[in-house]
């Protein structure tokens, strides 16, 4: 029901805590509708959202008011005919709120460092080697040592005045290190792992690293040198493939052919014309020799150190690279664009690389110390470790042998997390139940330590968050609207165009549908596909 008398009296006090913006006062309940309670607050974030006037006049809170109460009495019901309680309901809302709660999950703050962080190394390319001692992930405990130990052995040599080529040369497992010595040349950030780009960027020229683990192994690294990056070139070439193992008359008839184009170039030939007839890369031939835009380690070193080498609007004599003959013409050269330009390229490299989950770990973090979680039991982890079996932790074997036990894990916030909730994690994630024992229960016990972190902070975010749990129940009371609207009018459309032409006045008691009442009511509706 609505309580009529305090609906009646609802109107100036509550355009005057309209007005006031109503900071740090208290939530009283302002109508009741179908025995529900509905707080200012909820009026008021509805209503703020439809109307952008800086005052509220009377007349329209008063008009407001009565959309406001017929838009309830829809949503009402709807839920009385039991739309809410649908799969298709719950799916929708569900997913909603999953994905709204994801900027509650993350502290946005460090995800922002990091990506400021990135952008920073951008700014520079960085030269250096590296000596790789392998150990992959998921390795026994004895075998990482043994690796590790080998790395600190490296790196002993090294500091002791060994030369770093030599002794690369003798002991790095990189198979490329037979040709380079270990040098991996200039590059810049988002093209080494994490770990390692992270290690070379805090060294200084002639500084070497202590290990650095990543998933290949140990990396003993040493900087080399630093300078401000290159930018990119937007080039075209035309190109003559030569093999590597071609007889000297190949390449002398290959290099007389492109110096003939050359010289038709300067006399001025159109170098888009002659790259589509003449140039072995097709692909590029086909747009007139034209390679975009071209930055670091995106081609083989002698070709980038010759294009960065040259001016705008050059045209290079042919020269020869491990791969044939080039002549390129460079048409712009640009640096690194402004942060806000490049922003969203980093985030969807760190998506795609899978390191974009700093704001959580921060999150995580704080919010451990916050709940007060205890570390994890000792014994009771020595139990789970000693029934593990060599093969996966969700062996029936080991299953069974832990059915029935209660054994407490660890707490968070005064709740206890036992043994067969974290057995439940480790059957949903089989694709991380590899390697070794040790390796896989320690791992996935951080796991799912942290997502019992997660899933409780999840579960408070209304508690929390006044306008988290605003916006999840304007959204479905968005769905419900829409649907109690969809089942009653829109479907009966092509039957019954008197009745939805009649459909509006029932909704706003008579108002004009163009009025500002009924835009608010619509934009209910339009949430829906938003």
């Amino acid at each position: 029901m609505i309580d009529m008398k305090r609906l009646l009296s609802l109107a100036l006090p509550l355009a005057m805590a309209l007005a006031a913006n109503a900071q740090g006062q208290t939530d009283p309940v302002v109508m009741e509708i179908g025995g529900k309670e509905i707080k200012r607050s909820e009026f008021e974030y509805i209503y703020n959202k439809n109307n952008s006037a800086s005052t509220v006049e009377k007349k329209d809170l008063d008009e407001y008011v009565g959309m406001f109460v017929n838009f309830k009495l829809k949503v009402l019901e709807a839920e009385n005919a039991g739309i809410d309680t649908t799969q298709a309901f719950i799916k929708e809302f569900e997913g909603y709120r999953a994905q709204l709660a994801k900027g509650y999950l993350t502290d946005k703050e460090a995800d922002e460092e990091y990506v400021r962080r990135v952008y920073e190394r951008l700014k520079e390319n960085v030269r250096a080697s590296h000596i790789l001692i392998d150990c992959p992930e998921g390795a026994l405990p004895a075998d990482t040592l043994r690796a590790y130990g080998r790395a600190m052995e490296v790196y002993e040599l090294l500091k002791s005045g060994a030369d770093f080529e030599e002794t690369a040369k003798l002991m790095s497992d990189d198979p490329s290190v037979k040709y380079n010595g270990g040098d991996l040349g200039y590059f810049t950030a988002l093209q080494m792992v994490p770990s390692f780009e992270a290690a070379v960027y805090e060294l200084q020229p002639g500084e070497i690293s202590l290990p650095v683990r990543s998933r290949f192994g140990y990396h003993v690294i040493k900087m080399t040198d630093r300078r401000p990056d290159r930018g990119k070139v937007h080039v075209a070439h035309i190109y003559k493939h030569i093999s590597q193992d071609a007889a000297q008359s190949v390449v002398d008839e290959a290099m007389a052919q492109m110096d003939s184009l050359y010289a038709a170039i300067m006399a001025g030939a159109d170098f888009a014309e002659l790259a589509k007839t003449y140039s072995d890369d097709k692909a590029s031939a086909q747009r007139g020799g034209e390679l975009g835009w071209v930055g670091m380690r995106q081609t083989i070193p002698a070709f980038e150190d010759k294009i960065f080498a040259m001016a705008d609007g050059e045209v290079s004599r042919p020269f020869v690279t491990p791969v044939g003959i080039h002549i390129v013409k460079r048409f712009e050269h640009k640096l690194i664009e402004p942060y806000d330009v490049k922003h969203d390229q980093i985030v969807m490299m760190l998506n795609r690389m899978g390191e974009n989950d700093k704001g959580q770990k921060a999150l995580i973090a704080r919010l451990k110390k916050e709940y007060a979680m205890s570390a994890t039991d000792q014994q009771a982890y020595e139990m789970l470790l000693g029934l593990a079996p060599d093969a996966q932790l969700g062996d029936s074997a080991y299953v069974a042998a832990l059915a029935g036990r209660d054994d407490v894990l660890f707490t968070l916030d005064g709740r206890q997390y036992g043994v067969q909730g974290f057995m439940d994690f480790v059957n949903g994630n089989s694709r991380l139940n590899r390697g070794s024992r040790a390796v896989v229960l320690s791992r996935l016990m951080d796991l799912y330590r942290d997502r019992v972190v997660l899933d409780y902070e999840d579960s408070r975010l209304e508690d929390k968050y006044p306008e988290f749990a605003l916006l999840v129940n304007e959204y479905r009371d968005g769905i419900l609207l829409f649907d109690i609207s969809n089942r009653e009018v829109w479907n009966k459309a092509s039957s019954d165009e008197e009745g939805l032409e009649a459909y509006p006045a029932v909704i706003t008691g008579g108002m004009n549908p163009t009025s500002k009442a009924w835009s608010c009511i619509a934009s209910v509706t339009r949430w829906r596909n938003q």
